[in-house]
């Protein structure tokens, strides 16, 4: 566990890189670090003792599954383009499949980004915007609401398929689920009447899909506009 200095230490170069990536000021940032940062939902890289990139993912619930929302993605200049964050990304939606939670969400306002995200699989459900805050009123996405389309990655397909057949028990089909980003899911999956069964051999015949193409062949629906992150316990 963190000492409080070595804590200190880290959010104050979070608070620097943020601030100079974002533009956010630091009244902004330091509220964020101070309330919602904690050890249990930050991912941080440090090479030869300075940070270099770091992310914060916040569960939520929104009553018919659990999900994680990624913030605040950020890596120096020098490193860009190293594979870093999408380490970062595949390390945080391992934990999320660890805990139970169906999907990793975030917001990516540059149409450049939407497409970087899509290749890890993450894909709109809907076309509504979605406002994200804390629970003290701290907004987590875009002034303009109209950039606030979420994108959502399916990060434990079991738990996907049972939501998706508890709605479609007509649904019935197989597939060979490939995931290079969170092995835990690689498996064979039977849907048929309103049950899922889950084997790892003897599916050559199924149909593969990636992440990305699950979520769009068999979508959900996902009516959620609001979300609010509690604060983190352990961050005072």
């Amino acid at each position: 566990m963190d000492t409080g200095s070595s804590v200190t230490r880290l959010r104050k170069a979070m608070s620097a890189i943020w601030q100079e990536t974002f533009g956010d000021d630091a009244d902004y940032v330091d509220r964020y670090l101070e309330n919602y940062d904690a050890d249990d939902n930050r991912i941080v890289i440090c090479k030869q003792g300075e940070v270099v990139a770091f992310l914060h993912y916040h569960r939520f619930d929104t009553g018919d599954f659990t999900a994680s929302y990624i913030f605040g993605v950020v890596t120096v200049p020098h490193y860009r383009g190293s594979g870093i964050a999408r380490g970062m990304i595949s390390g945080a939606m391992k934990c999320m499949n660890q805990h139970g939670d169906i999907f990793a969400m975030l917001i990516a306002e540059e149409e450049s980004l939407r497409s970087w995200y899509a290749t890890m699989g993450f894909a709109a459900l809907s076309e509504t915007p979605v406002r994200v805050s804390g629970s003290d009123g701290l907004s987590f996405d875009n002034d303009d609401t109209n950039l606030n389309i979420a994108l959502y990655r399916i990060v434990n397909v079991e738990r996907y398929l049972e939501l998706y057949a508890s709605r479609h028990a007509e649904a019935c089909f197989d597939v060979m689920f490939i995931d290079g980003m969170i092995p835990a899911n690689n498996a064979c999956y039977s849907v048929a009447r309103g049950r899922v069964q889950v084997s790892d051999w003897n599916c050559d015949n199924y149909r593969r899909m990636s992440p990305g193409e699950l979520l769009l062949t068999y979508p959900i629906e996902c009516n959620v506009s609001e979300i609010i992150i509690p604060t983190s316990s352990s961050s005072q």
